[in-house]
């Protein structure tokens, strides 16, 4: 099982509603800690928690780091990150 599990949400209604609703309520039941949420439309990421003691929801803006226990050193740059989504057009 992984503890962290990562989705880009593709354009549309309907894949935004997979990937923050169903897919969210199916990774906690799968035992996933941590779902990371980006969503290169709304320039943010959300990461959904299923630690105990830990917030349940976190958004994080497009000038944010994201850092998590799970991966002690590693630190996201959703700036960095959006300029390289930004090229994949």
């Amino acid at each position: 099982m992984p503890a962290i599990t990562v989705e880009f949400v593709s354009f549309g209604r309907r894949n935004w509603q997979r990937d923050f609703v169903e897919k969210r309520q199916e990774y906690a039941q799968a035992g996933v800690l941590e779902y990371w949420v980006i969503d290169r439309f709304q320039r943010t990421m959300t990461v959904y928690c299923y630690v105990a003691g830990r917030p349940g929801e976190v958004v994080l803006q497009d000038t944010e780091i994201y850092k998590t226990p799970l991966l002690p050193g590693f630190e996201l740059s959703l700036a960095r990150l959006f300029a390289l989504a930004d090229d994949w057009k």
